[in-house]
């Protein structure tokens, strides 16, 4: 984690030292990423860096989490939009889904430096996956316990694991997206914006909130409602 030096520069020069090298570690995998051309484009004497950072592995691993930072901000900026900030745990991970995909549409670079991330060395992998798994679960039980509040979700589920089971759900999802978006999660270490096509994203996401609302079980008469219920929607949308 940055040092002191680090937090005391004026904020101008650190946000720009941070464009920097989030550009280089998103630019270039782990090992590509060069320290002296960081420090050249920034301007500053490669000491100058060691008084910012302890190592390679130490500014990496913040930069990662600044840029995660920024996409969740853009993510929470989006929650206030459409469904309002109160909006059920349904409306929430269904909107969660889409700005996700949006905030890497909005910030290339962030997107780009989490994707490297997860090609690390299996040293660093292992820390960030370890520390996202816990922000992740940590947001959806949070999510869980308010929804069985306001009486959404079922009170005697237990909120361990249900929020075990919907970070595992939503969090699972980028191999498909990416299979889906005829790409593949080794070789591709950014994912064009004339890729992210809605056509194809949003019918899984779709998909993913039904199986969370509905279950995947069949029982007598569900299917004939559902259908109802379809043709209703459709009926409806077709009169606005």
């Amino acid at each position: 984690m940055p040092k002191t030096t680090f937090l005391n520069l004026p904020a101008k020069k650190r946000a720009r030292f941070l464009v920097l090298a989030v550009r280089e570690f998103a630019d270039n995998d782990y090992a590509g990423a060069s320290i002296s051309r960081l420090v050249a484009q920034a301007g500053i004497a490669k000491g100058s860096l060691y008084q910012y950072f302890a190592d390679k592995q130490d500014l990496f691993l913040y930069l990662v989490e600044h840029a995660q930072g920024v996409l969740l901000e853009d993510v929470a900026t989006a929650g206030t939009g459409s469904i309002g900030p109160i909006g059920g745990i349904l409306d929430q991970l269904r909107l969660q889904m889409s700005a996700t995909v949006s905030a890497a549409l909005r910030h290339p670079q962030e997107a780009r430096l989490i994707q490297r991330a997860y090609q690390s060395p299996a040293s660093i992998r292992r820390k960030l996956e370890r520390h996202d798994a816990r922000v992740r679960h940590d947001h959806m039980r949070a999510l869980v316990v308010a929804a069985q509040t306001t009486g959404e979700l079922a009170p005697d589920l237990d909120p361990e694991v249900t929020a075990h089971v919907l970070a595992a759900i939503v969090g699972g999802l980028g191999p498909l997206v990416l299979t889906r978006l005829g790409l593949d999660a080794e070789r591709d270490t950014s994912v064009p914006a004339d890729r992210l096509d809605p056509a194809v994203l949003e019918p899984i996401f779709d998909s993913v909130l039904r199986i969370v609302r509905e279950g995947v079980a069949t029982f007598p008469g569900r299917g004939t409602s559902r259908r109802r219920a379809s043709r209703r929607g459709t009926a409806q949308r077709g009169a606005e």
